[in-house]
């Protein structure tokens, strides 16, 4: 197999992957929406899903939009854990 279709179908493959996981995450976050949760888990799916989107296009945006999702996830998770001093 030439080395672009091989590479090319590993892209592919990984976006496919990543679009199942989305669907599950944003399928799981809706439940959890339902039993009065938050929506981050629903958006994190919804993106995710998008990454696998643009994988499976071969877009190279897919990298942006994952990282996006890290940075997201990274700030939410810092904020949840470290308490805020509002005394100023």
């Amino acid at each position: 197999m030439l080395p672009f279709l091989q590479s090319r179908l590993v892209v592919t493959a990984t976006g496919v992957v990543y679009a199942l996981f989305g669907l599950a995450l944003a399928g799981g976050g809706a439940w959890l929406v339902l039993s009065g949760g938050s929506l981050h888990h629903v958006l994190v799916g919804i993106c995710i899903l998008g990454t696998g989107a643009l994988l499976i296009a071969g877009r190279r945006s897919a990298l942006w939009v994952h990282a996006a999702v890290l940075v997201g996830t990274l700030v939410r998770a810092v904020s949840k854990t470290v308490p805020v001093d509002r005394r100023c």
